[in-house]
């Protein structure tokens, strides 16, 4: 009864009882130990021989994050890395 008065409680809840919460949705999110086991299975591809440098098709200073981000928008790149070097 606790956990019910709490969710029921919480701004999120209540901004998703009509829309979500009524229609019986899911709503699923990446949170610690999934983020986690992605990062597992990328370092076994990675070790396997996956090419990393095809995937990368730009390399900005960070400086220049709003260029990276318009250009991701295009739909004409694949990983954009921001470098922190000087």
């Amino acid at each position: 009864a606790a956990t019910s008065r709490f969710w029921a409680s919480c701004p999120m809840t209540q901004a998703l009882t009509g829309p979500i919460l009524s229609k019986k949705g899911n709503i699923k999110g990446i949170y610690g130990r999934e983020m986690y086991e992605t990062w597992y299975k990328m370092v076994m591809m990675i070790q396997s021989g996956l090419p990393v440098e095809r995937i990368i098709t730009h390399r900005l200073h960070f400086t220049e994050f709003q260029e990276g981000f318009d250009i991701m928008r295009s739909g004409q790149s694949g990983k954009i890395i921001l470098d922190w070097k000087d």
